[in-house]
């Protein structure tokens, strides 16, 4: 059955591109051709056309093994889509059981890593080296909220509207220069090298451009101590590059953030913000 899934033309495609990839695509193809055959279907010998493999089922017994299929190609789904490394390793140790990279305590680690960031912060060593490595293996959820208001953060300038959204979103494309056609989508949190860039973006509802009567101002605060030593740590607000986008090289290795801000064009109010976009740099 799982034979029957894969075509020549996958060789090379994205879908088996690594292991979790070539995994979750049979696991999901799999999945939508059971799915699709509530009742045992026949799954002919490729070698010899008149054997049914299927003959060794009984209909409980193929209707579990559907029901399983479907089951674990949800918990694989969800722990490729995991968005930090302990996450990961816990939902995968839901599909393979708890040896699964045996030997690390996931979750006492991740509580560790909260108690240490916390205590960088209070001492005020929110730009050492062990901030960004605790990051880049736990994810930007462990930083308390805190780390979103460093002294050098300076506050909005423009009053607020009748009504502020929230749902304003910043997006990123990495590009190895600011000119270069090839891009990758980024994410919020993710670690990334210090060379290349990343072209911001901001959107409405997710979908929705700034509206012509807005204008767009990008707030851009740095943290590690390479940053802060050359007076780089910056936390004010800035105008676009190009449109409403801005342009913002990959330097100072550290846990940054950029957050854009949509102002009324006919008062100078604030109508819209951003939650901050991580960018983290190794």
């Amino acid at each position: 059955m799982i034979g029957y899934r894969i075509e020549w033309n996958d060789k090379y495609s994205n879908e088996f591109a690594d292991t979790p990839s070539a995994l979750q695509t049979v696991m999901g193809r799999l999945d939508d051709w059971l799915q699709a055959r509530p009742d045992k279907p026949k799954v002919p010998n490729p070698a010899l056309a008149t054997e049914d493999f299927a003959d060794l089922w009984n209909d409980t017994q193929y209707a579990n093994f559907r029901s399983f299929v479907n089951k674990y190609r949800q918990w694989i789904d969800d722990a490729v889509n995991a968005t930090t490394r302990s996450d990961s390793i816990e939902k995968w140790r839901q599909v393979f059981g708890d040896d699964f990279a045996k030997g690390e305590n996931v979750k006492k680690q991740e509580a560790s890593a909260r108690q240490q960031v916390r205590a960088m912060l209070m001492e005020g060593a929110a730009h050492l080296d062990s901030l960004v490595d605790s990051v880049v293996d736990f994810g930007v959820d462990i930083l308390p909220s805190k780390f979103r208001t460093p002294p050098h953060l300076q506050p909005s300038p423009w009053l607020p509207a009748e009504n502020v959204s929230r749902n304003v979103q910043v997006f990123a494309e990495y590009r190895e220069a600011r000119g270069s056609s090839r891009k990758q989508q980024i994410n919020s949190g993710e670690a990334l090298p210090s060379r290349g860039g990343l072209w911001f973006d901001v959107r409405v509802n997710k979908f929705q451009t700034v509206p012509t009567n807005c204008y767009v101002r990008w707030r851009v605060t740095n943290t590690g101590a390479v940053a802060m030593a050359l007076k780089k740590g910056r936390g004010g607000f800035e105008k676009p590059t190009d449109g409403d986008r801005l342009w913002e090289s990959l330097e100072y290795r550290g846990v940054h953030m950029t957050e854009a801000f949509i102002i009324r064009r006919a008062d100078d109010r604030l109508v819209g913000f951003s939650d901050p976009f991580y960018v983290v740099i190794k």
